[in-house]
């Protein structure tokens, strides 16, 4: 398979025309979309926020946009993706999911936080692997029945995360490569995170939840990885928050900072009332990143081979400030 290299439409208008294409040849059946000029002025006024695929030929293979309302009936929300599109022989190649990707870049650097969808079909399952979580279904005036589906990646002050899927395998083979991190967790084969990164990519389109990965916002440089995710400690199911950094950004509240968005995204969007987090009894590091957020210690477990402490977190403990 060969690689696709993604780019700002913005930056490349010459593959305006080539993508209004690729989305004429696909939807002009639709009712007063039949001119592939039509297509053109479209993709023309999604252009700002646009990104667009090209394989090693320099042929566009896919794009998508992003613009503040697509609907006039969910005007309340947005901005809303639009226009996602695949060549139909690069399907099933992980484009879109780079697309995707890249988009989620882009909007962090134009201070989009998150955006939504409204889709059907297969494409929800699309985007649910893409880390998006739905949250409701509508019907339009004209009676089309639609999906809305939220981005499950957040900006904090200073982190893009976005959700862990195989697009990231690269990214937490590095991290759990890193000394400090192995240290913890054992030095991870590329096959080991391939794997992993396969396995949270599920959970997202399960659960519509699992860990992030992390970015510095200025220089994109990884952070580490950390979030929620669902799991069974202690009898019971429960929502378990948890980081890991490369050693490089230990000390500089990071962990503090990913923890806080995601007892912001267990409180607000899930609606837990309880989340859970543990570690090593001996990994005062985290412990005390657990306190800053307003956990308790609850008592210690074993588990996996070792003594971990089991902290707990209500919806009626504030975190404590950094």
């Amino acid at each position: 398979m060969s690689p696709v290299t993604v780019a700002l439409l913005a930056d490349r208008p010459d593959l305006l025309v080539p993508l209004a294409r690729i989305r004429w040849q696909e939807w002009s059946g639709h009712a007063g979309r039949e001119d592939p000029q039509w297509w053109v002025e479209a993709t023309r006024r999604e252009a700002p926020l646009t990104v667009v695929a090209t394989d090693d030929a320099g042929e566009v293979v896919g794009g998508v946009g992003l613009v503040p309302v697509e609907h006039p009936e969910l005007a309340d929300r947005g901005p809303w993706v639009v226009g996602m599109i695949v060549r139909p022989d690069r399907r099933d190649r992980a484009v879109g999911a780079n697309l995707i990707t890249h988009l989620r870049r882009h909007a962090a650097d134009a201070g989009i936080d998150r955006f939504w969808v409204a889709t059907g079909g297969r494409a929800v399952t699309f985007y649910r692997r893409c880390g998006f979580r739905e949250v409701e279904a509508t019907h339009l005036p004209n009676g089309e029945q639609l999906t809305l589906l939220q981005d499950g990646g957040r900006l904090t002050d200073r982190l893009r995360l976005e959700p862990i899927g195989p697009q990231q395998a690269t990214d937490l083979y590095e991290l759990f490569h890193d000394p400090a991190v192995a240290e913890w967790y054992g030095d991870w084969t590329p096959e080991q995170a391939v794997a992993e990164a396969t396995r949270i990519g599920r959970h997202w389109q399960r659960d519509g939840v699992h860990k992030w990965m992390a970015y510095d916002r200025t220089t994109g440089a990884r952070v580490g990885r950390g979030g929620l995710s669902r799991a069974h400690v202690d009898g019971r199911d429960r929502l378990e928050l948890g980081w890991a950094l490369h050693g490089a950004f230990w000390g500089h509240g990071y962990a503090t900072e990913i923890g806080r968005a995601g007892l912001d995204y267990a409180f607000g969007e899930l609606g837990a009332t309880e989340v859970v987090s543990f570690t090593e009894t001996r990994n005062q590091r985290s412990r005390a990143v657990m306190e800053r957020l307003g956990f308790h210690h609850v008592k210690d477990l074993p588990m996996q081979g070792d003594i971990f402490a089991l902290y707990e977190r209500s919806t009626t403990i504030r975190p404590c400030p950094q």
